[in-house]
C-alpha cells in the first residue's frame, strides 16, 4: 500500500468546533502521522457531507484507486441528523433524517463495492459517539427547544438514534469485508468521555482527536483487511 483515500464528513476532516460555535480544522493536517510513513494521504473528507455527497466526490477519484491503494470511509453522523431549524411548529409532523436508514446502508454497501472492484483495501470508521446532553442544547440553539423535545420524548432519544446509524456502520463493514476501525470503543470505554467531546455534542475536541490518531494509528495501513472480488 502506497497511498490512503479518506472519504467521510468533518470528523475525517479534523474540524473542532469553537466556543464561538465556529468550526476550524486542527493546526497539523489531519493524518499527518500517515505521511510520515512515506505513505500518500488524500483526504477528501468534507465538513457537513453525507453518504450521497461522498458518492459524487468519490467516484470522481475511482481512477485513483488500484492495488497499491487503501480507503477509508466515514460516513453516518450527518446523514442521521436532522434539519433542526424546522421544528418550529408542529411536533406531530413527520420529520425525516437527511438519509434515511434503508437508503443510507444501501448506498454505503454500493460504494464501497465500487471502490473493492478497482483492487482497493476498504476500511470503515464507526461512529464517534455524541454527547445527547451537549447535543441536545446545541440544536436547541437552532430551533425551538419545546418542539424539539416534544419530537424527541427524551433528550437520549438523539443517543439511541445516533446509534442505529453506528450499527448499521458496522454491518456494512461486516458484509462488505472492510476492517472496522473501532472509534466508537475507544471512546465509550474512557472515563474521561465528557472531555473527548466538544461543545455541540457532536465533534471531538483535540483530546478526542487524539483517541481517534490512536485508534487509526493501530489500524492503519490495514492489516488483515480484505476486499471481495
Amino acid at each position: 500500500m502506497t497511498t490512503v483515500h479518506f472519504f467521510g464528513d468533518s470528523i475525517l476532516r479534523g474540524a473542532l468546533r469553537e466556543e464561538s460555535g465556529k468550526l476550524k480544522l486542527r493546526a497539523d493536517p489531519q493524518f499527518s502521522y500517515i505521511s510520515d510513513l512515506g505513505i500518500d494521504v488524500h483526504n477528501n473528507a468534507r465538513v457537513g457531507a453525507t453518504i450521497v455527497k461522498g458518492a459524487e466526490i468519490l467516484r470522481r477519484k475511482l481512477s485513483q484507486f488500484g492495488k497499491s491503494a487503501a480507503v477509508v470511509f466515514g460516513f453516518g453522523g450527518n446523514d442521521c441528523d436532522f434539519d433542526w431549524k424546522t421544528m418550529t411548529d408542529d411536533p406531530a409532523a413527520d420529520y425525516r433524517p437527511h438519509v434515511e436508514l434503508g437508503e443510507f446502508t444501501r448506498l454505503y454497501t454500493r460504494l464501497i463495492r465500487e471502490v473493492q472492484e478497482t483492487g482497493a483495501v476498504t476500511a470503515v470508521c464507526n461512529l464517534v459517539p455524541l454527547d445527547s446532553e451537549k447535543y441536545f442544547r446545541w440544536i436547541c440553539t437552532q430551533g425551538s427547544p419545546e418542539v424539539i423535545l416534544q419530537w424527541l420524548g427524551d433528550p437520549e432519544m438523539l443517543y439511541r438514534w445516533h446509534e442505529r446509524y453506528n450499527r448499521a456502520v458496522e454491518s456494512v463493514a461486516e458484509s462488505t469485508g472492510s476492517q472496522l476501525l473501532n472509534v466508537r470503543e475507544a471512546f465509550l470505554t474512557r472515563h474521561d468521555y465528557k472531555q473527548l467531546i466538544g461543545i455541540d455534542g457532536i465533534h471531538p475536541t483535540e483530546a478526542g482527536y487524539a483517541v481517534i490518531d490512536e485508534v487509526f494509528s493501530a489500524c492503519l495501513p490495514p492489516r488483515g483487511a480484505r476486499h471481495n472480488s
